[in-house]
């Protein structure tokens, strides 16, 4: 599994297409060194909204769930 965190930009949307890559786009925030406005984003080659399965308690277990 593979998260990749960096700003909004082109170069990044081609290098991890959304074809085989999910993008969690956070609210556009003011950067304090150059008071300008940025678009963080999260590419991840998994889904991040899916849910995460609990820990038999010794550390084995499925690491995705498919269901409640």
């Amino acid at each position: 599994m593979v998260a990749i965190s960096n700003y909004q930009c082109d170069l990044m949307d081609k290098l991890y297409p959304s074809k085989y890559w999910w993008k969690t786009v956070s609210p556009e925030k003011t950067n304090h060194a150059t008071k300008g406005k940025r678009v963080e984003v999260l590419w991840t080659n998994y889904d991040p909204a899916h849910k995460a399965a609990k820990s038999n308690g010794n550390g084995n277990g499925w690491l995705f769930k498919d269901s409640e």
